[in-house]
């Protein structure tokens, strides 16, 4: 998986600064929309990435 690499070697090359992550679709922000399935494991991994290292990692979302 490509963003759990990313994260691992932002937090392993970097000891200060923040990673943001753009996903597109990765959650449903209205009842109209649905989540991509493919990018919903991404938003969940990054959350516990955030969990393990507060004020390191931001996650949002880019309407592409």
């Amino acid at each position: 998986m490509d963003a759990l690499l990313a994260v691992q070697a932002f937090l392993d090359e970097h000891e200060t600064g923040r990673l943001v992550i753009a996903t597109d679709g990765a959650v449903a922000v209205t009842s109209a929309e649905t989540a991509d399935l493919t990018m919903a494991p991404v938003w969940g991994l990054v959350q516990s990435a955030q969990a393990e290292h507060p004020g390191r990692i931001e996650i949002g979302r880019a309407h592409v």
